[in-house]
């Protein structure tokens, strides 16, 4: 009981506390469980955008969504296709992927390595994708990006209970415009979560376990419960 009160407090609190601890990131939407952020890129015009939400689920159900690569189509915003093209090791992929954007915008594809880490104290999940451009040829009927990097947080709060952020930043290339960019750049990741809070349900991720990925170990309920009896 005292675990159920904990996490209805939390999902209460927890829009108000992210939105006032986001150093140097401005809050443009809180819907449906999701914040969306965005921050000033410190080499670029084109700003970085990050959304955070939680998900009642296990840290490889979420896992296992994000590396089930091929499947990205049925949730990932804008996403034609998605592809494993080498699988360095267990944690370890190059991916090949295209988006399909919306006339008169080109369409465009890309390629990530993709690493995935955990950290053996916190059991904080880290995905990483990076872009490599140059890894296989470009094509004439896509725009490559060039200059992207997404990086997945996973974090278990406690056991059942998993805060996901994902933070972008994209040069999508072309003729587009610095300003169009800007004014659109929270609508993908949005969605992409939104999507996310519905395709976890499937049977083969919300049951799903990953050898290498360490469960919820305990330690982080006690560091919440003293951060809101601080508020």
């Amino acid at each position: 009981m005292r675990k159920h009160i904990f996490i209805v407090l939390l999902f209460l609190t927890s829009s108000v506390y992210l939105a006032k601890s986001q150093e140097g990131w401005k809050l443009i939407k809180n819907g449906n469980g999701i914040l969306v952020y965005t921050k000033k890129h410190n080499e670029s015009h084109i700003k970085m955008v990050k959304t955070i939400m939680y998900l009642h689920t296990s840290l490889s159900s979420v896992v296992t969504l994000i590396d089930d690569t091929p499947n990205h189509l049925n949730w990932v915003y804008a996403n034609k296709t998605s592809k494993v093209l080498k699988r360095i090791d267990k944690s370890t992929t190059v991916c090949y992927g295209q988006t399909d954007l919306p006339w008169p915008v080109s369409d465009r594809d890309f390629i990530a390595l993709v690493h995935i880490s955990q950290d053996s104290i916190t059991k904080e999940v880290d995905i990483i994708s990076e872009s490599k451009p140059d890894y296989i040829k470009e094509t004439e009927d896509y725009i490559r990006l060039k200059n992207f990097r997404a990086v997945w947080r996973l974090t278990p709060e406690i056991e059942g209970l998993v805060r996901v952020e994902y933070e972008l930043y994209i040069d999508p290339g072309g003729n587009i415009p610095t300003w169009l960019i800007n004014m659109t750049i929270g609508k993908g990741p949005y969605k992409t979560m939104r999507n996310m809070q519905m395709e976890i349900l499937l049977y083969k991720y919300k049951n799903a376990t990953i050898p290498y990925i360490s469960e919820y170990s305990g330690h982080n309920s006690k560091e919440l419960s003293t951060e809101m009896d601080n508020k």
